[in-house]
């Protein structure tokens, strides 16, 4: 049966505007966007209007109605009396283009800034092997739809002047969902800090009221991010035990917190890579490393200084008690050549091998290392370009040291571990 609905529409554009009544006949079962096409057809037909699928899926039709952020296509008229007024306002913590169409920009200049999925290499039969409860883990986050009907309600979008400091409910899932991937090998921790602002939310929930896939945005995204940031930077056990324990490196990373690093400009980085070389080759990849960090500062998708940046961070594996491999191994998801990113995918485990023999107590992480690096110098020699036998020069290196140092397999051992 239906019945005439009164509605009161926000009219206008970036200069201003206001609410406008209107009378509109409806039917039964209908939604708010069927009222407002209706609307267009019989009484405002310059209405702007943002839809596209009128399922609940594309995320198009953001506004709000009677104050709170909903999807016009999945807002039902019977869960408003017939004699209510129907407010329809667009969303107030984006810019308004016309009428209820905003500028969500915003968001997208947003999405560029979350650094990619950088997955872990490959296991030796070419496939990924992860649990089940990590992928459902993750699933929820992909459910979003962009309608950033979360992003609207968050009172630190939509109260602050500038939206810089802080990404966002819909980036926080993004963040979370790389984050809790189960083969993810990227670090977003300290952006998860600085860049992205998490310390700026204070858990009110609200994103999580209106989404319409019903995302556990707060409980299961914001919080655990939070309690990461947390446990790194302010568990005071860590911090603790960072100035007992550190020594030397410890009172070197307090220092370093009284001074901020120059950059460089531009125009320098021709040579700053010729002397980031000169050092490596003098031995002090320290150095090498220092000015590569500078470059990557300056000019972040520099290949040539990322790949001298895994070199000499690779350099420094030797005499360390524990050679740390995750940063080369986040490094090669930025080098675009797959031939390059398995080549040093290989370098990077064959130098781990050789740091692992040269202690001596770890002849058996010693094989396995070499054979992971074979394995992957073998899938680079398949790719690689006409005339370079790099790959073949590094696996023939390791096949002699597995020969002249007489490593074998490790031996499993299934014995029992028995407790007196």
């Amino acid at each position: 049966m239906g019945y005439d609905l009164n509605m009161r529409v926000w009219r206008g554009d970036a200069t201003g505007g206001g609410l406008q009544d209107y009378v509109v006949p409806v039917e039964e079962g209908e939604v708010v966007l069927d009222a407002l096409h209706r609307l267009q057809a019989t009484q405002a037909g310059d209405l702007a209007v943002r839809w596209n699928c009128k399922a609940g899926k594309c995320g198009s039709c953001s506004a709000e109605v009677n104050g709170k952020p909903r999807l016009m296509c999945m807002t039902r008229l019977s869960m408003y009396e017939p004699d209510e007024v129907i407010m329809v306002t667009p969303m107030r913590t984006f810019p308004v283009i016309r009428d209820l169409v905003t500028d969500v920009s915003y968001n997208y200049e947003k999405a560029k800034e979350v650094p990619a999925f950088a997955p872990e290499p490959r296991r030796k039969d070419g496939t990924y092997r992860m649990q089940q409860e990590d992928v459902e883990r993750v699933q929820e986050f992909r459910k979003c739809i962009e309608c950033f009907l979360c992003q609207d309600v968050c009172h630190v979008l939509r109260d602050r002047e500038g939206k810089e400091g802080f990404v966002g409910p819909r980036f926080m899932i993004r963040v979370a969902g790389l984050e809790m991937h189960p083969l993810d090998t990227a670090d977003r921790v300290p952006e998860t800090k600085n860049e992205y602002g998490s310390g700026y939310c204070n858990i009110t929930k609200c994103c999580t009221e209106v989404c319409p896939e019903h995302i556990n945005i707060t409980d299961n995204a914001i919080i655990p991010l939070k309690e990461r940031v947390v446990d790194r930077y302010y568990d005071p056990i860590r911090i603790i035990a960072r100035k007992l324990f550190l020594g030397a490196r410890g009172k070197g990373e307090a220092m370093a917190e009284q001074f901020e690093l120059k950059n460089i400009s531009v125009d320098a980085i021709g040579e700053a890579l010729v002397r980031a070389e000169h050092y490596r080759l003098l031995n002090e990849p320290e150095a090498c490393e220092s000015i590569c960090r500078d470059i990557l500062a300056a000019d972040p998708e520099n290949r040539e200084a990322t790949i001298k940046l895994i070199m000499s961070i690779t350099d420094q594996f030797f005499g360390s008690a524990n050679p740390g491999v995750n940063e080369p191994r986040e490094l090669l998801a930025k080098l675009d050549d797959e031939f390059e990113r398995t080549y040093f995918a290989g370098l990077i485990c064959e130098r781990e091998a050789r740091a692992h023999l040269e202690r001596g107590q770890y002849r058996d992480f010693a094989y396995d290392g070499f054979r992971d690096a074979m394995e992957l110098y073998e899938k680079a020699e398949a790719i690689s370009p006409p005339n370079n036998n790099n790959a073949i020069l590094r696996y023939n290196s390791c096949v002699r040291t597995i020969r002249s140092k007489n490593l074998e397999p490790p031996i499993p051992d299934d014995r029992e571990l028995g407790l007196d």
